[in-house]
């Protein structure tokens, strides 16, 4: 799943310093009006360098929410009760790490970059879930019931994002119990 692993210790150091330079850049200038040059002075590097790794600043943030995602992954799958209140409590508390990423990309109109990087997860949630649990019956519904899960809490990331003052990650697990209580109740 990680394939940072294997990749050289150079590259890697030097991936991250544009990831680190880019986003710098993205709190004061809008992300449109960025230059690949402006990305490689700021990380102290050359185009060339730049060259090596990526070919055009989308895919510094490609990399950088293919990072995120993995470990998204790996916090989910550590996670011991895979209910969606039990779910939404690892997503809210992951996300709250990254709580300024996502205000800055809302701010540069980038979230859905961020929607596609985690969507292709999905074979990796469904595999897993899969071999957790059949709540969902075959694969065609489990995939079916992954993707409107997804939806909702994206959804509610975003809204949660928005906040001046955010729910805890406690808070929002308590207000998918109650939608969850209240939907099996029709």
């Amino acid at each position: 799943m990680d394939n940072n692993l294997y990749e050289n210790p150079a590259a890697r150091r030097s991936k991250q310093m544009l990831v680190s330079a880019l986003l710098n850049l993205m709190t004061a200038d809008d992300f449109n009006l960025i230059t690949i040059q402006q990305i490689t002075d700021e990380a102290q590097l050359s185009r060339r360098t730049f060259y090596r790794h990526f070919n055009q600043k989308e895919d510094i943030l490609n990399y950088h929410f293919k990072e995120i995602s993995q470990q998204y992954m790996k916090m989910l799958m550590a996670a011991e009760n895979l209910k969606l209140p039990a779910i939404s409590k690892v997503l809210f508390t992951f996300w709250e790490k990254h709580l300024d990423l996502l205000r800055l990309l809302h701010k540069n109109n980038l979230l859905f970059l961020l929607l596609l990087s985690i969507n292709s997860q999905f074979p990796l949630i469904y595999d897993y879930f899969k071999a957790q649990s059949n709540e969902y019956g075959d694969k065609e519904s489990t995939k079916y019931a992954l993707a409107f899960s997804a939806g909702g809490f994206w959804n509610m990331l975003v809204l949660w994002m928005e906040e001046d003052s955010p729910k805890t990650p406690e808070e929002l697990s308590q207000i998918i119990s109650m939608a969850i209580r209240a939907n099996s109740l029709t």
